[in-house]
């Protein structure tokens, strides 16, 4: 499994779609296959909502029909589960990824995601009906690739993971290097490798035995015909709107803090994000020992209007 920050968690739980049954194995030195299950999940979890081993992932419903493992955050969650107890769902935990999964029982699939706002990558087995789903945040924040390589379904929140699966063959996609190259990434659903594709922004896809479904759950909306507002109107609702989005991504069960480059945009996010959290904020910023480069003067004058802790680290060529 990928190991990138923590992690503070792992686990890997098998599953048979056919046969509609699941087990956990140790995730240190999992013992193979012990009992004919075709699938697998994995998951390393870096903890930010409950840091107990009630967020284990992945995680399964009361009777492990249902198994999910999500990458991200949802920053709403908690504004959804009031609604899920009324409904008679009970939680054993206090994460967000519970919550998903509640909503899953409840609504489906789709009616989960259009519920949802925040930054994740989703898989969902569901033993009842043989299927497997897959989806992507709405502007496709959190990465999710897959691949089919000999008739097996691969996927990943990172590409690199399928070059140690045997059979899978690590060449490039010669249509999509100019992109790549352009922009350092590849848009939609394409990729660098041959072979390989992503869950589109706001993309789902469906894989079971009878075959592969995939839809779009989310696009931009077109502009309202409403009348332009007046100027002090528009700042109004420009604040409003960028002080819920930072308060609801300070959420956590960790200490947290801000990249601070000295540009306007981290600048006011900073400023807004001491306004929920108050003095206790730290801000880390890059900085360079050529003036010529560095950003500093912008870094002191945002951390002293803010009022941030802020904490700068010198990146040299050797670090490179």
């Amino acid at each position: 499994m990928q190991r990138h920050r923590g992690p503070d968690d792992q686990g890997i739980r098998l599953f048979s779609l056919t046969k509609g049954s699941s087990a956990e194995v140790d995730a240190v030195s999992p013992a193979g296959d012990p009992s004919g299950l075709e699938g697998g999940l994995g998951f390393n979890r870096l903890s930010i909502l409950d840091l107990s081993p009630n967020g284990h992932q992945p995680m399964t419903n009361d009777d492990a029909t249902v198994i999910i493992v999500l990458n991200g955050e949802v920053y709403n969650a908690f504004e959804q589960r009031p609604g899920l107890e009324a409904d008679g769902f009970r939680f054993r935990s206090s994460s967000d990824t519970e919550v998903c999964l509640r909503l899953y029982e409840r609504h489906g699939f789709e009616g989960m995601l259009q519920r949802l706002n925040g930054m994740f990558a989703i898989a969902i087995v569901d033993l009842r009906i043989g299927a497997l789903w897959l989806a992507r945040d709405r502007l496709g924040i959190k990465p999710l690739y897959w691949c089919e390589v000999n008739g097996a379904l691969l996927f990943a929140s990172e590409a690199k993971a399928f070059l140690g699966y045997p059979g899978f063959e690590r060449t490039i996609d010669p249509d999509r290097v100019d992109e790549y190259l352009a922009y350092r990434y590849c848009a939609w659903d394409g990729h660098l490798l041959r072979g390989v594709q992503q869950i589109p922004p706001g993309g789902w896809m469906r894989f079971a035995p009878d075959g592969q479904r995939r839809g779009i759950y989310w696009t931009v909306p077109e502009r309202s015909p409403a009348p332009d507002p007046s100027f002090s109107a528009a700042l109004d609702g420009l604040e409003e709107r960028l002080g819920r989005s930072v308060r609801m991504q300070l959420l956590s069960d960790r200490k947290v803090g801000c990249q601070l480059s000295g540009g306007v945009d981290s600048s006011i996010v900073n400023l807004l994000a001491v306004r929920q959290a108050g003095a206790n904020m730290d801000a880390f910023s890059i900085i360079f020992d050529d003036p010529k480069f560095s950003e500093e003067p912008w870094i002191n004058e945002a951390a002293e209007t803010a009022g941030v802790r802020s904490h700068r680290f010198v990146l040299t060529p050797d670090d490179v």
